[in-house]
């Protein structure tokens, strides 16, 4: 069967009746903005992501494939497979095998507990915040997982690695300070290599209307730092956590707490200091029929801090998100803010969607940027109008 779902322009595709069991998610996209400082388009961006899904001898195999072609005068495209997996469901038990994304804990945007996965920016940086997968790099990994009556538990077992990816010098978020730091040799773990395997478990429980978490992870932090050898490296990450969401009438009270042990922080003139660190994390959210209003706060605290590192002692994160539907849910005003307080650093990103047909949302806004530390540190002249449109069809068989 083939839901007739296409909406603008001509894509053609070739019969896939020999597939048995099997369905495709198309979304294909057009994306332009208009920076107010420079009054250039700065992207004219085309992009498709491509969900392929196939049920085998009750084995499940999943197919996720992006890519975007920018036609402004960097011409940059990229075309890449963000999860390649098979997996099988049990009475209480699943496994999953394969390039996987797994995110933990109760924050968006602000990590705290979700550090299985590196962050990808080789994309606009929003595209964290429309997709979270966008912005993450899957890793071959293989992951069980139990469900008891109140209780469940998730393993990981990740041989794979990659590296934080920033944007890349084709773009306009580029940062010049990034050349001098991307041309430093690099040393990574040796992938598929017993020795640099990374570990995690999550434990889950139900208590008394209270969703409660444990998590541990052994693993690395993929944001590489430098040496006093004057070579980037990578090193070994040992986070021990914990988190509880409540729903209180029309509130969702949740918060992720997190110390990282023995993390290593990089240091003014180079070279790297060894220090644990605590994250806190509270956040609540409110919805009705037609409006909903999230907060989070995120406070990072470095125990035994020595005036040489980097980064600060203490830091305050905050977002706030507020959303208002009208019209049965076709249109739909949002605006969100995140902010770093230490640094002054933030983004605030006022939007509108209409969906014009069930396969057809249309996108129009503005994204505003301050502060010139952090990753946003080449974004403070990147203020931008955008519009850009999604459309959507399903072949299955």
């Amino acid at each position: 069967m083939v839901k007739k779902y296409i909406q603008i322009g001509i894509f053609n595709i070739l019969s896939l009746s020999y597939v048995t069991a099997s369905e495709f998610d198309i979304e294909l996209g057009f994306r332009s903005d208009y920076v107010t400082k420079t009054e250039e388009i700065a992207q004219k961006k085309v992009y498709y992501t491509l969900e392929y899904t196939n049920i085998l001898n009750d084995f499940k195999i999943n197919i996720i494939s992006r890519g975007y072609f920018d036609f402004d005068k960097s011409k940059y495209h990229d075309l890449w497979f963000d999860e390649f997996t098979i997996s099988k469901d049990y009475e209480n038990f699943s496994f999953l095998l394969g390039k996987h994304q797994v995110n933990w804990g109760e924050s968006d945007y602000l990590r705290v507990v979700n550090v299985i996965n590196p962050i990808n920016l080789k994309d606009y940086y929003l595209s964290y915040i429309e997709d979270y997968k966008k912005a993450n790099s899957s890793l071959w990994m293989f992951q069980s997982e139990y469900t008891g009556n109140d209780w469940g538990s998730s393993l990981l077992i990740i041989p794979d690695f990659e590296s934080t990816v920033f944007p890349h010098s084709q773009t306009g978020f580029y940062n010049e300070s990034l050349s001098s730091y991307e041309s430093i040799q690099e040393n990574n773990p040796n992938k598929f290599d017993i020795k640099d395997i990374s570990v995690a478990l999550k434990i889950n429980k139900e208590i008394d209307n209270y969703d409660f978490s444990v998590y541990s992870y052994y693993g690395w932090n993929h944001t590489s730092l430098i040496t006093s050898s004057l070579k980037k490296e990578s090193f070994r990450r040992k986070v021990l956590g914990v988190s509880l969401s409540n729903t209180i009438g029309e509130f969702v009270i949740r918060t992720d707490n997190a110390i990282y042990l023995d993390e290593k922080f990089q240091e003014i003139n180079y070279g790297t200091s060894e220090k644990d660190s605590i994250k806190n994390l509270i956040a609540t959210d409110w919805n009705d029929a037609s409006h909903s209003i999230s907060l989070q706060v995120l406070s990072t605290h470095i125990l035994s801090y020595s005036n040489n590192i980097i980064e600060d002692e203490d830091t305050i994160e905050g977002t706030f998100y507020i959303e208002k539907r009208i019209n049965n849910n076709n249109i739909v005003f949002s605006n969100l803010l995140l902010n770093n307080f230490s640094t002054n650093t933030g983004i605030n990103e006022f939007k509108v969607k209409y969906r014009y047909k069930d396969n057809i949302n249309l996108y129009f806004g503005y994204d505003s940027f301050w502060g010139n530390e952090g990753i946003l540190s080449g974004y403070s002249n990147q203020n931008r109008v955008f519009g850009y449109i999604k459309y959507f069809f399903d072949i299955e068989s």
